[in-house]
């Protein structure tokens, strides 16, 4: 899932990476706080000084949404820079010698839609993975306040959703290949 070695090869990314993750969590918190508000609203009539809360969350949820979309924007940005450089300094160093090891079409698209996917994976891919472990210990924690038991069952079940779905792709993998493979079996390869 996390391939350390290129995570810690654009160091430069990792603040930004760390401070969307941070932005992630106090927005989810704003929404346990305006939650719990609107509970009380309901139950107890305590409106005014709720309703105060909730608008304040909802203002501080924007506020560290728009954050976290910036700091997702820097972070893909350094890791463009980078990785493009990287590769035009490799390709300065191997000369006009590297069309012995790769097409100039191979080239290309490595250095755009490539460099994108990873732009993709350090972007948003790593920051949620990290939220993703994160939010589930933090929910535990409000609800254990609550309901120990309600709290414990929902951390239990956190890693059931990651299972079903690879059980689901790995049911749609061999639907797809037996498809593919009837459809190679009627000899109508493009």
């Amino acid at each position: 899932m996390i391939n350390k070695k290129l995570l810690f090869s654009v160091k430069e990314s990792i603040p930004y990476i760390q401070k969307n993750v941070l932005y992630q969590w106090i927005g989810l918190i704003c929404n346990v706080c305006s939650t719990a508000c609107l509970c009380l609203i309901i139950t107890k009539h305590r409106s005014i000084l709720c309703i105060g809360i909730i608008f304040i969350c909802l203002i501080l949820r924007y506020i560290v949404n728009q954050k976290a979309i910036e700091m997702s924007y820097q972070s893909s940005h350094i890791v463009k820079g980078t990785l493009r450089s990287r590769l035009y300094e490799k390709l300065s160093k191997i000369g006009i010698g590297y069309t012995n090891k790769w097409s100039t079409a191979e080239i290309v698209q490595l250095s755009s839609e490539g460099i994108e996917q990873l732009e993709t994976y350090f972007a948003n891919y790593i920051p949620q993975f990290f939220y993703s472990l994160i939010a589930p210990i933090t929910l535990f924690i409000v609800i254990s306040f609550m309901n120990f038991k309600a709290a414990l069952v929902l951390l239990i079940c956190v890693p059931l959703i990651p299972m079903s779905i690879v059980f689901v792709q790995k049911f749609a993998k061999k639907l797809l290949n037996r498809y593919w493979g009837n459809i190679q079996s009627w000899g109508i390869v493009f």
